[in-house]
């Protein structure tokens, strides 16, 4: 049985942090278009990426990769799958998007798409960027920022570079969403820190 990292706190002293059974399927929240991002300390910003959304359940070395309408995707990201059992926990829900990236460092959904169909799949990552469920304990009512710590600590433990975490930024929302729009990114999304 893996132990977690050193850097993670026993989850039953997490703010919000609930004991419960892993759950097969859990629906993700979906993203809403409004015409200019929102400003405060209380946002974070992440990059938009151009990929396929994709829940990942471990269970004690089981894997599988749910697509945001139910779908069991697993077959088609093996290594991936080889990586997220790689990581310190025992059970996880995690949410993140399967990507490929260009030689900028974009992600592109041209490629993404090619790649669907064929047998060549080492250029997948899997770009996370919430933990949902770890070890025992639904974290969906602790604070965002604190399962975005947890979630970095837990890809940084693995070691994978298959497996990226995403990174942040906190305040200004229109600075942000203006330098991904420099550097040709489809956008940014902003979520309550709390």
């Amino acid at each position: 049985m893996k132990k977690p990292p050193s850097k993670i706190p026993p989850l039953n002293t997490l703010p919000g942090a609930r004991k419960a059974k892993l759950a097969q399927f859990i629906e993700p929240q979906l993203a809403t278009l409004v015409k200019e991002p929102p400003s405060g300390g209380q946002w974070l910003h992440e990059l938009k990426f151009d990929g396929y959304r994709m829940l990942c359940r471990l269970d004690d070395g089981r894997v599988q990769f749910w697509s945001r309408n139910a779908r069991d995707w697993t077959e088609k990201f093996p290594r991936i799958v080889e990586a997220i059992k790689l990581l310190p926990a025992r059970s996880a829900f995690i949410d993140g998007e399967i990507v490929i990236v260009d030689a900028q460092g974009r992600s592109s959904f041209q490629k993404l798409q090619r790649s669907m169909g064929k047998s060549a799949t080492s250029s997948f990552i899997y770009a996370v960027f919430d933990l949902i469920y770890l070890d025992g304990f639904d974290l969906r009512h602790t604070p965002l920022k604190l399962r975005k710590n947890l979630l970095e600590n837990l890809c940084r433990a693995s070691g994978q570079r298959l497996l990226r975490y995403s990174e942040h930024f906190e305040g200004n929302g229109d600075a942000f969403f203006r330098h991904a729009c420099e550097y040709g990114i489809e956008g940014i999304l902003s979520k309550l820190a709390d």
